[in-house]
């Protein structure tokens, strides 16, 4: 091999790109850092699979919704295929421009020409775009590890909502069965002539429409399951597949506004994703002012009839550069110091949001959680005493069976205000893990 071509393949191997290293290897650990779970391989569309730990057959629960989404939901897919551009873009920012090559025909007695130009600046440009495309890739891969955040909150809530809808049907049930009581116990009471007829109708109205909502609550659990099918990706498991809830009571945890926003602000992906947009945009602006001069090197060749002997080629090298006088790259410069100012300020508007968000979700988190102890040590033991009280006076022959069976419904109706409870306080945990990036640590709440 001779020297020109020793020259050529080392020339080629310093242009050789390594993007492969900002595929899903580059978000999965990122990912898994926050949520402890990881992307699966990559697939044909409309292929779905499931992560080996999953088995179908004794049900799923919540953890296992989760993996499966982020191998199966589509938009997140779809996204994800943005790794690919951008690995592209960074492969064709190695790539050296090619040179150019000018033949002229020899016509009378002028000689033939060839000219070989090849921009230099994209030799000390190189990296600096490299850089750049560098930047957008992790940029992207960073924007991407916050859509597997939201997805995993999207899981969450859609799980959240289908354990609602399974606790307020099986109260909705129990209504029923009073209500049904209280029918039969008026019906009673008008065939002994100690009941109106009004009576009777409004405990028979009552019945109506406890079964009514009962059967809505029921319909309500197929609509739970059918949104948590879709979030996970419909294609991913039969339509047989039974929901287990892993646990349903809501996550314990220390809320402290200011540390959980000082984390917050260290493990958003999505502020990091705008920090590397306002360092891409600086590096851009950097890279504006240079690329206004372009500088090609030529090597020109003349095959003159007169010059040795009457024949003979001749061998010119040159530089060919732009003079600039009208144009040194004011309009992009300006384009790129916009963007770059408009990064900054959303990277910064990015910091206020979060802070919002954190302080919102621990305003909602305290104030459900103080809900639900309200509800669930004050109210609904009290209203228990107090319908424990009339079964024992009912079973002694001092009550009759109507104060029984209303302090039932407000016992029923106290359950449905610590179901309420307990589900907002299990959404406001899921947005504030979702807030802070991170999964809160069990602790007895102070």
């Amino acid at each position: 091999m001779n020297r020109t071509a020793l020259c050529l393949a080392a020339l080629l191997a310093a242009c050789a790109v390594d993007s492969d290293r900002f595929g899903r290897d580059f978000v999965s650990p990122r990912l898994q850092a926050h949520t402890d779970q990881r992307l699966g391989p990559e697939r044909a569309p409309g292929v779905a699979s499931l992560p080996d730990n999953v088995e179908l057959a004794d049900g799923i629960n919540a953890q296992e919704a989760t993996a499966i989404a982020l191998w199966n939901n589509p938009t997140f897919l779809e996204a994800l295929a943005e790794l690919g551009v951008t690995r592209a873009a960074l492969m064709q920012a190695g790539l050296l421009a090619n040179p150019q090559f000018v033949l002229l025909l020899p016509v009378g007695v002028r000689g033939a020409q060839t000219t070989l130009t090849g921009p230099l600046e994209s030799l000390w440009l190189r990296s600096r775009r490299m850089q750049v495309a560098e930047l957008e890739c992790e940029r992207v891969g960073e924007s991407l590890v916050q859509g597997g955040l939201n997805l995993v909150r999207d899981v969450q809530l859609a799980w959240a909502s289908l354990i609602d809808a399974q606790q307020r049907a099986a109260l909705t049930r129990r209504t029923v069965e009073l209500r049904q009581s209280l029918n039969e116990f008026y019906q009673v009471r008008l065939r002994a002539g100690s009941a109106s007829q009004l009576e009777c109708s409004d405990a028979r109205i009552q019945l109506l429409t406890a079964e009514q909502r009962s059967l809505q609550a029921t319909q309500d659990i197929q609509l739970a399951e059918g949104r948590l099918r879709a979030v996970m990706g419909a294609g991913a498991i039969t339509s047989n597949v039974q929901f287990v809830p892993l646990c349903s009571e809501p996550t314990e945890f220390v809320i402290q506004a200011a540390l959980l926003v000082e984390q917050a602000l260290i493990n958003r992906p999505d502020l990091r994703a705008a920090e590397l947009l306002v360092e891409q945009e600086a590096t851009r602006a950097g890279l504006a002012k240079l690329e206004a001069l372009r500088i090609a090197g030529l090597l020109r060749s003349n095959n003159d009839t007169a010059a040795i002997g009457g024949a003979g080629i001749n061998f010119a090298p040159g530089i060919q550069f732009d003079i600039p006088i009208f144009d040194w790259g004011q309009g992009q410069s300006a384009a790129v110091t916009a963007r770059l100012d408009r990064a900054a300020r959303r990277c910064w508007t990015i910091r206020e949001q979060i802070s919002l968000q954190v302080h919102e979700a621990c305003l909602q988190a305290a104030y459900a959680r103080q809900n639900l102890r309200q509800w669930r040590n004050h109210l609904e033991p009290a209203i228990r005493h107090s319908m424990d009280v009339a079964q024992r006076a009912f079973e002694r022959g001092n009550m009759n069976k109507l104060t029984v069976l209303q302090q039932g419904l407000a016992l029923v109706d106290a359950q449905d205000q610590t179901r309420q409870a307990a589900t907002a306080l299990r959404n406001a945990t899921t947005q504030l893990e979702w807030s802070v990036a991170r999964n809160l640590a069990t602790e007895t709440a102070k």
